[in-house]
């Protein structure tokens, strides 16, 4: 997604199995990912935030139609292709979009988080 200083920031959207996931555990699971980012890339990578869909647009095949996801967090102009799986799926991400507020959907992880110790 743009930012204004950074350029673009990398933002997660997840998908959860367990929809009955508590904001403790998907604050959790933020923290993790993100844990996870930063050993595999370096110190200097970190995600801005993790949103929790319901559903991700995809073709039919299967892909994450992450172009498209992009373009609706900008607030960029986009054409739905005819291979999506599910149409409704853009709309779902579009309700999370910068227009809407997404902003307090989104998971902030800890920087401090230095893995799970148990």
């Amino acid at each position: 997604m743009n930012d204004e200083i950074k350029g673009q920031v990398p933002l997660a959207f997840l998908q959860l199995k367990d929809n009955n996931a508590t904001e403790a555990d998907k604050q959790r699971v933020a923290n993790e990912i993100n844990f996870t980012v930063r050993q595999e890339v370096g110190p200097i990578a970190r995600l801005e935030g993790v949103l929790y869909v319901q559903m991700l647009p995809k073709t039919r095949t299967g892909k994450v139609m992450r172009i498209i996801m992009q373009k609706i967090m900008n607030g960029e102009t986009y054409k739905v292709p005819a291979t999506i799986e599910d149409p409704t799926a853009v709309d779902h991400i579009e309700s999370f979009s910068l227009s809407n507020n997404y902003a307090e959907e989104v998971f902030k992880p800890d920087q401090r988080y230095k893995g799970n110790t148990a």
